[in-house]
């Protein structure tokens, strides 16, 4: 072959070499966009089969591994968010407490502590602080399923000091936080759905599952019969009061960390504990301890976040209210933004696992999503929701917000629909 020849092979074979190179860093470039493509008709393909493909259904999802935006459905539409709207209220709560925190509950008597024969002269006061745990040792082992504030250890408490007698009654402080037993706007209803708030409660104002009007006059009472079952003789009856000055600190009790407190109500998702976080953030964050004060400080904490502030209305901590009102991307945008922050592995922790426990623990069972996504679920009668995190099947890590509202809304429909969402993107490979 001549040398003209031989450099003309040559020539050619770089130039196959180049197209074959060109090819291949093409496909590859093609390969995730063909991904998300194909996950954006199956996302369509998912709410068209069950009906759900209409204005009142909003679902974003975002790539945190590549930080890509892979599917979008009236993400900016402002709708109820249900449960959702826990959270903010959990999210907020860790942010400007700490996941750490404690909330305490302090024993006061009006004069000093007992004489030498272990008298009280003068009543005793319970000062609540908005603790939404304090409880029976009862309550905890049935209903919360963590150990936390007992009212048994006042009693215990006294006992240690010595006291035989109170010469006086027992009072109970709960100006704390307003005296709104419920959040103005929520259904008659919803008395079933959430305990009477006051900064001073017991059992979550539901002994044995029934609702007391007045749940600090209950902590009175129950401690006044607790101390009397003791040997401890109390001479005065249990009223509302206030901590005098001047008075002695006796006894304060703490509750479990917050991260437990949030834990619970995530997984069951609990309105009153969300009740009572918000009205605490009002009062040492806001304004005061009222619901309103809560949702302010709620609403400066998604905008520190990059959460655009028109798509956002909170009316309570819960999700209760039928006026609340996010957008899926708002809801994404929160998510996001808390995987940036030091105490992320503890927040996701509190949210239900699919197919293990919380309010998912029966859905998504036998799907690449068990044990693997994790959300908040939402249910009211016009909406369902669920937001949260969950793996692909190529390890990227998604954040996803559905919120299906309608007064039609068929409840178990969306329920399916959002299970199909779920799976669906716990198996793509975006």
């Amino acid at each position: 072959m001549s040398s003209r020849n031989a450099a003309a092979v040559r020539a050619f074979r770089c130039w196959v070499a180049a197209a074959l190179l060109a090819l291949f860093v093409g496909a590859s470039a093609l390969a995730p966009a063909a991904a998300r493509a194909d996950l954006r008709s199956s996302l369509d393909h998912v709410l068209v089969r069950y009906h759900l493909a209409q204005p009142g259904t909003a679902v974003r999802v975002w790539n945190l591994d590549t930080g890509k935006h892979l599917y979008g459905r009236n993400g900016h539409t402002l709708l109820v968010p249900a449960s959702n709207q826990k959270l903010v209220t959990s999210a907020t709560a860790f942010a400007r407490w700490g996941v750490e925190h404690r909330f305490r509950t302090e024993l006061w008597s009006v004069r000093s502590g007992p004489d030498a024969s272990g008298v009280l002269h003068g009543s005793i006061i319970v000062k609540g602080y908005g603790d939404p745990s304090l409880s029976s040792t009862r309550f905890q082992r049935r209903v919360l399923g963590y150990a936390t504030s007992d009212i048994a250890h006042f009693v215990r408490a006294l006992q240690r000091r010595g006291v035989t007698a109170i010469r006086g009654r027992v009072l109970a402080d709960e100006s704390y936080f307003d005296n709104a037993r419920t959040v103005a706007g929520w259904k008659a209803s919803f008395v079933a759905e959430c305990g009477p708030l006051s900064a001073l409660s017991l059992d979550q104002g539901t002994p044995g599952g029934r609702r007391v009007a007045e749940p600090a006059v209950y902590v009175a009472n129950e401690l006044r019969t607790r101390l009397i079952a003791a040997g401890i003789t109390v001479t005065g009856g249990a009223r509302l009061g206030a901590v005098p000055e001047g008075a002695t600190l006796l006894h304060t009790e703490y509750s479990a960390p917050l991260r437990r407190i949030v834990r619970h109500m995530n997984k069951r998702s609990d309105n009153f504990t969300a009740e009572m976080l918000i009205k605490g953030l009002g009062k040492e964050f806001g304004r005061g301890g009222t619901t309103t004060a809560g949702a302010v400080v709620e609403r400066a904490f998604l905008v520190d976040c990059g959460v655009d502030v028109a798509e956002v209305r909170l009316r309570d901590g819960s999700g209760l209210h039928y006026r609340n009102r996010l957008s899926a991307a708002a809801v994404a945008r929160l998510l996001r933004e808390l995987t940036t922050r030091e105490d992320f592995s503890v927040y996701q922790a509190t949210l239900p696992l699919a197919g293990v426990d919380g309010t998912l623990r029966w859905r998504m069972r036998d799907t690449p999503a068990a044990g693997n996504l994790r959300g908040k679920t939402g249910t009211l009668s016009i909406a369902s929701s669920l937001s949260g995190y969950v793996t692909t099947a190529n390890g990227q890590k998604l954040v996803f917000s559905v919120l299906m509202n309608g007064s039609s809304l068929d409840i178990a429909t969306a329920r399916r629909a959002q299970d199909a969402i779920g799976a669906l993107l716990a198996r793509s490979r975006p």
